[in-house]
């Protein structure tokens, strides 16, 4: 690939010997990567039995590597959220991200979902089961100012069956006056220049300019300002960005330490490939701010320089088997009552209020102003999220959700029927509507035929139920895509179950009668992800219902037999015992969808949005 011949010599001049091996290494084929999802398997559990050939990531857990022929997007596994399409080295910042069960967690640059998905694993399945949540389990805020890299956000977080989640569409400033000093940790995940990308996606590189490192630098600090109001004392703030340039890394990190005496760098997680900051990179000549370089060659800043050197990470795709990426880890303590430094008013001043407002009004009219972002490989979610969405009961709502939040301003995030919050644990209705069965009393009698027991706060607005986490007051203000889990509508009497509640169960949480099972490998579970009718029994035949080895591969196309050796690939699944009406249907027993069974005839009730 052509790489900008600026960008070329600022590489040599810091690179020095090693360039060559660099610049060698964009002759190469990009590594492909997976992350398991906890909420659904354990990494271990997966490896015992992958889908199609996979390599451990070494410095992610459940992080692996996929053959370039493997296609894991045609995986039945992909569409039941096993797992999460994403490169290698982007993994990384929410991995190192140290997590706690009950933990209050910002996403602050969240799509298109890499890292939220990740926290929100780290996050529910460190406070037991996930069908058990309820206040104090913690939360998981993921905000995209850009609304149609929202929506993808909140797509992949549904597919990943996260609760306690609260997707937001907003500035980072109007987070910060709602949620001032309430998080544990925050991930900064930010807007950059892409440059670790560039191997990647070529028209990254194409675009790039020494300009357009100066202002995603400005970008970063006016974006940590905020971030920093809403951590709390002893909190962790993750920083990272996909980029070499040293003016949006150690440049960043030095502005921000020096300005922030409250806050102090923490150490990451080893990794024998790790590399360290390089702060000697501020140099005149290879940055562009020059009040950034004059701070930078103060006396007083030698300190900061060293800790720079030993705590922040780099990531180098000639030295590790992934892109380009920078990690910095912050803590913060409670120095309230200590001074600000003074410093030259041409350094402090250079967090640009105006970088970031001018972002942040582009963000609202075009996605791409908000530059790089490493999880560059979500894209097939991304593509669905922006497919017409009218016969998805979760889009309807979510569009309903924020007529009923900018009506309310209340100071509640979602206001039930009657202005307060109902709570339905253990099965067990709460509710005390008379008359006519209420919405929650509709669910209710869903749960118990199904055999579900939710444990939490059930929230209902326009005849919608969800599962929903506490949040502060005033998030009434905030523009908002989903709060918490999507369970289905209660019209006419009748509970329809979501397509994120199928997401959000399994096998086990339902009772035998109420769940559909199918291997991967059953050609009835292709026809229901298409959108098809599928018959239980008599409708295939043993001869049909045979198939030859499966594949997920480029040349056996999407889930295509390949090769000539046969096996049985039917479940023993068929309608008897079961009753007719509302089944989970599962691909080894993760929820994947719903349908409606009618004697042997399974009635798709699959979104047309979420087919392959």
């Amino acid at each position: 690939m052509r790489l900008p011949e600026e960008f070329q010599r600022r590489m040599e001049r810091m690179l020095g010997a090693e360039a060559p091996a660099f610049f060698a290494c964009y002759q190469e084929v990009p590594k492909r990567g997976l992350r398991v999802n906890p909420l659904k398997t354990r990494a271990l559990e997966f490896l015992q039995n992958p889908p199609f050939p996979v390599s451990p990531v070494p410095w992610v857990e459940n992080g692996f590597y996929v053959p370039a022929d493997v296609r894991p997007a045609q995986h039945p596994y992909y569409s039941a959220g096993i797992y999460y399409l994403q490169e290698p080295s982007a993994m990384t910042p929410a991995d190192r991200l140290p997590v706690e069960a009950g933990d209050r967690i910002l996403d602050l640059c969240a799509a298109p979902g890499g890292k939220a998905t990740q926290l929100a694993g780290k996050l529910f399945s460190a406070g037991g089961s996930r069908r058990e949540y309820a206040p104090g389990k913690g939360i998981l805020v993921a905000n995209e100012i850009s609304n149609s890299r929202a929506k993808a956000l909140l797509r992949n977080l549904e597919l990943a069956g996260a609760p306690g989640c609260f997707v937001t569409n907003e500035h980072a400033g109007r987070l910060a006056e709602v949620f001032p000093a309430y998080f544990d940790k925050i991930l900064v995940d930010a807007p950059c220049s892409g440059e670790g990308m560039f191997r990647r996606q070529e028209e990254v590189a194409g675009v790039w300019s020494p300009e357009r490192t100066a202002y995603f630098a400005n970008l970063q600090r006016g974006i940590l300002e905020e971030a920093v109001r809403m951590l709390k004392p002893d909190g962790l703030l993750m920083y990272s960005t996909c980029t070499f340039s040293a003016e949006e890394n150690e440049g960043t990190v030095f502005w921000f330490l020096r300005n922030h005496p409250e806050m102090s760098l923490a150490e990451i997680a080893p990794y024998e490939g790790f590399a360290p900051g390089h702060p000697e990179w501020l140099a005149p000549e290879l940055i562009t701010d020059p009040a950034l370089a004059a701070a930078f060659a103060e006396t007083d800043s030698e300190m900061i320089a060293q800790e720079i050197q030993k705590k922040c990470v780099r990531i180098w795709p000639h030295r590790m088997d992934g892109e380009g990426h920078f990690l910095a880890l912050f803590r913060k303590t409670d120095v309230s009552d200590l001074e600000q430094p003074e410093r030259e008013n041409h350094f402090v001043a250079a967090a640009p209020g105006g970088a970031l407002q001018e972002w942040q009004k582009r963000s609202r009219r075009d996605s791409k102003a908000n530059g790089s972002r490493s999880d560059s490989e979500g894209d097939g979610n991304r593509r669905k999220a922006g497919r017409n969405r009218r016969d998805s009961i979760a889009d309807r709502s979510m569009k309903k959700e924020g007529s009923v939040r900018r009506k309310t301003r209340s100071g509640r995030s979602i206001p039930s029927e009657n202005g307060t919050q109902r709570k339905i644990r253990s099965g067990r209705s709460t509710s005390s509507d008379s008359g006519a069965q209420s919405p929650r009393q509709i669910l209710q009698a869903f749960l118990e035929t199904m055999g579900i027991h939710l444990s939490g706060t059930i929230d209902c607005r326009n005849e919608r139920l969800y599962l929903v986490p506490d949040l502060p007051e005033g998030v009434g203000k905030l523009n908002f895509l989903r709060n918490g889990v999507f369970l289905g509508e209660a019209r006419k009497g009748r509970f329809i179950p979501s397509q994120p509640f199928a997401l959000f169960l399994s096998a086990d949480d339902c009772s035998p009668g109420g769940v559909i099972r199918f291997s991967p490998e059953d050609p009835r579970l292709k026809l229901y992800l298409e959108g098809q009718t599928v018959v239980l029994e008599n409708g295939l035949t043993e001869e049909n219902s045979r198939t030859e080895e499966s594949s997920w591969t480029e040349e056996s196309g999407k889930g295509e037999e390949n090769g000539r050796t046969e096996k049985n690939s039917r479940t023993e699944e068929s309608s008897q015992g079961k009753e007719n009406g509302w089944k989970l249907v599962c691909a080894d027993g993760f929820g994947i969808g719903w349908a409606k069974l009618t004697g042997s005839i399974l009635k798709n009730k699959y979104p047309a949005s979420w087919r392959s």
